[in-house]
């Protein structure tokens, strides 16, 4: 990943029933966390790259596969 790039990322949170998916255009990379800004409300979000691949994907698709799952592993 390199800064500037579009990534798609989860944000899950069962309590809240809040499932969506946050498109962020990366601004800060680190050895040990990420920094994307959501173009629309300029809010940051951080990860780590234990994340990639589990809540932050480069493609939109896979952001919306991994979101079915979460969903569906929380409304048991």
């Amino acid at each position: 990943m390199e800064k500037g790039d579009i990534v798609y990322y989860c944000q899950v949170v069962p309590n809240c029933s809040i499932y969506e998916i946050l498109e962020l255009k990366l601004r800060t990379i680190e050895n040990d966390y990420y920094v994307g800004v959501d173009e629309k409300t300029k809010q940051a979000q951080i990860f780590t790259p234990s994340m990639i691949d589990v809540y932050v994907f480069r493609h939109r698709s896979d952001a919306l596969e991994a979101l079915k799952v979460f969903r569906g592993k929380n409304d048991d």
